[in-house]
């Protein structure tokens, strides 16, 4: 999959970012010039958590944006990862707190929890509980309200963090504003945490995935813009000493929202090696710098390693990006033994898909349905080969709800990944396998009358979509047998949320084929109208597959099921 070449402009600023914190905390202008140092590291290098957050929330929270907001989503999967490194981390830097006496402090059991929570265990590491508990409340927040409503609320979270950052010196001129930051640092050294700071840049990164760039030329102006208005504030607050902290700034949001949609026009090589790359350096360099430290004073060279603050950066950098690829060397060859065949076999073939093309057959696929018609994404046989969960996964950033599936291990294999949305499961499935489709949240197609009872016997509540056969005699109950299709929306434990028939010879346009398929619609749309009559209300409907939409673009559907050549792109 060619999925990186969307996104290479933020994993390369990824280990840009990484490096900027590392200034953050060796200040290598400090030496040189204040003022300087100060707008390197409290003005510039204050972009690279926002835009953390913003990638976090860029490949989270599409789904949560969207109209569609069925079941957990990516959050759980998201918050499981992130926080298994976080006590990868911790348990790594534990000797560290250790010997800087930290467990000895008094009042450890809340401090331990404050730190947990909202501070971080170790210094750098506050970023990683602040991306799980905004992801908590921006997740919660858009599964309940209105997106304009939900981001007005998390830039108030924002304004008010910022007043107990940067803006803290007017807030305190304020007794009631004194009295409530005072009250909140109780709970919380800083208001840069996963309360106040998080959301709206989350926010903002789900926005920019679902709703797409601007111009090239707008965000680059932009940026210079807002940077350079970002640098006056930062200078003009340090200036009157208004700064309890310095991480939250007014024009910080205009400044990343500029910068991250610039990032996203910056094609070609990416991937997870960066990702990891700059997730290790960011990890590992407060070690970095101890050892240094102790290096320096065992050798005797601190003023040359620690008092030179150019030195000790570059020296800082230089290690922690030696250290880091020989962490990933070494993973590398842990993980590179695989069955012979395997190789053999990805060696002699592969398929490269550009999903740019894809992102532009759906946007022609949806100009050519009728209103209210919605896209089903055929992802069966791993997307026929292409990779179900790559495709998957960028269809439902573009805004793609709707999926089906051969059987019930691709529907679990989808939802498993982050996959959100409707998954219609086409195949069979077992009546034992009743409790993974309620876990999974997965519809499954009912094709006869006996299937629909057995499944209704497991007395739990499943989504269903019942399959009419109009003439194919593959799978499907007969358009005939309207008692037995009323006896399934009488199945108490069965929700129908849609019906369907497949049309066999859409594809030709041969006089013999175009009747035949105008017979299949004449019957499904007769059994429709018979089921009416006896006041059953009808389910979503969806008729056309890949070539029902080219030759019938009329039928008016609730679904349009398409697959296959997701690779060519139409114009």
């Amino acid at each position: 999959m060619k999925e990186k070449r969307e996104y290479a402009g933020i994993d390369y600023f990824r280990v840009i970012a990484a490096f900027l914190v590392i200034t953050i905390y060796t200040s290598p202008l400090s030496s040189v010039n204040e003022i300087a140092d100060f707008i390197l590291t409290r003005v510039i290098a204050r972009t690279v958590v926002p835009f953390f957050f913003m990638a976090s929330g860029f490949f989270l929270l599409p789904g949560y944006i969207s109209e569609k907001k069925t079941g957990p989503g990516k959050l759980p999967a998201f918050l499981k990862k992130t926080a298994i490194l976080y006590g990868i981390a911790s348990l790594m830097y534990l000797p560290v707190n250790i010997y800087a006496g930290y467990f000895k402090s008094p009042h450890l059991l809340p401090n331990l929890l404050k730190d947990l929570v909202f501070d971080g265990t170790f210094y750098h590491l506050w970023y990683l509980p602040a991306v799980m508990l905004g992801a908590i409340i921006t997740c919660f927040m858009l599964g309940r309200l209105k997106i304009n409503h939900a981001f007005a609320i998390a830039l108030g979270l924002y304004v008010i963090g910022l007043f107990g950052d940067s803006y803290y010196g007017i807030a305190t001129k304020v007794p009631f504003l004194k009295s409530f930051y005072d009250a909140v640092f109780v709970l919380t050294d800083y208001t840069r945490n996963g309360l106040f700071f998080a959301p709206v840049f989350l926010m903002l990164g789900g926005l920019i995935a679902k709703y797409r760039k601007r111009r090239l030329k707008t965000c680059i102006i932009g940026f210079a813009v807002s940077s350079t208005l970002l640098m006056i504030e930062g200078l003009t607050l340090h200036g009157f000493q208004v700064q309890r902290h310095d991480s939250m700034y007014f024009m910080l949001l205009p400044c990343m929202v500029f910068l991250f949609q610039s990032l996203m026009f910056w094609e070609g090589r990416g991937g997870q090696i960066l990702r990891n790359l700059s997730m290790m350096i960011y990890l590992i360099h407060p070690l970095i710098i101890v050892f240094i430290r102790g290096v320096a004073k065992v050798i005797s060279l601190q003023r040359l390693l620690i008092d030179n603050s150019v030195v000790n950066f570059l020296a800082v950098a230089l290690c922690s990006f030696i250290a880091t690829m020989a962490i990933a060397s070494a993973l590398r060859r842990k993980n590179k033994k695989q069955p012979v065949l395997e190789q053999v076999c990805m060696d002699r073939a592969w398929a490269e898909i550009h999903l740019a093309n894809l992102g532009h057959n759906v946007k022609v696929l949806r100009d050519m349905l009728p209103n209210g018609c919605e896209l089903m994404a055929v992802v069966k046989a791993n997307a026929y080969g292409h990779g179900d969960v790559e495709i998957a996964c960028y269809l439902n950033r573009i805004g793609v709800a709707s999926f089906a599936v051969a059987t019930i291990e691709e529907g679990i294999r989808l939802r498993t990944h982050g996959i959100e949305g409707d998954i219609l499961i086409l195949g069979y499935t077992d009546p034992q396998r009743v409790p993974e489709l309620v876990r999974y949240r997965l519809s499954q197609t009912v094709t006869e009358y006996k299937h629909a009872k057995q499944l209704n016997a497991s007395k739990q509540q499943i989504s269903v979509h019942i399959k009419i056969d109009t003439g194919m005699h593959r799978l499907g109950e007969s358009c005939n047998n309207a008692a037995e299709i009323e006896s399934i929306f009488q199945c108490h434990n069965l929700k129908v949320c849609g019906i369907y028939t497949h049309l066999c010879v859409a594809d030709s346009t041969q006089e013999d084929d175009v009747a035949f398929t105008e017979e299949q619609l004449s019957h499904f749309y007769t059994l429709l109208e018979q089921l009416k009559q006896h006041q059953i209300a009808l389910p979503k409907i969806h008729i056309q597959s890949s070539y029902g939409i080219l030759n019938y673009p009329e039928l008016q559907c609730s679904y349009a099921r398409r697959g296959r050549r997701v690779g060519r792109c139409w114009n």
